[in-house]
């Protein structure tokens, strides 16, 4: 069992706000077609905060290809400062690497319909399967007070 002692994070920027998760694909299509998870050492879920949903491929009634898939964050930010997406050995068998990570954290309504709410969506270089999984950290600025 870890440590309890938690310390502040460092960072030149005011208010970092850091979501992570591990993001599960299921069977395209389903009324719930994938899941934001985090699962401690023994494999229990843990609630995962700040992610609203997560939806893949071109059967969820999006905009999205098969090769995608969005998150949907539950509050809006100010801006995302770092994305990092990394494909999970224990996923599915598709061998595909991330080749776009497109944001609109702060929900602006300027932007594609595939990203008109607060979202991050993931473009796979091939069509992603049921059983795919991503490891996903965002570093997001929760302010406009500047230094």
């Amino acid at each position: 069992m870890a440590n309890r002692t938690f310390f502040g994070v460092q960072s030149s920027n005011r208010e970092v706000k850091i979501i992570a998760t591990k993001v599960k694909l299921a069977a395209e299509g389903a009324t719930v077609n994938a899941t934001a998870v985090l699962t401690d050492s023994d494999g229990n879920d843990i609630a995962t905060n700040g992610i609203e949903s997560v939806e893949w491929g071109s059967d969820s009634g999006t905009s999205l290809t098969d090769k995608m898939f969005r998150i949907k964050l539950a509050d809006k930010y100010e801006a995302a400062l770092a994305i990092q997406v990394t494909k999970a050995t224990d996923g599915g068998g598709t061998a595909a690497f991330i080749e776009a990570v497109s944001e609109n954290v702060s929900g602006g309504s300027a932007v594609a319909p595939v990203l008109g709410t607060p979202s991050v969506v993931v473009t796979a270089s091939e069509d992603l399967v049921d059983g795919d999984a991503f490891f996903v950290t965002m570093f997001l600025l929760n302010t406009s007070v500047t230094k």
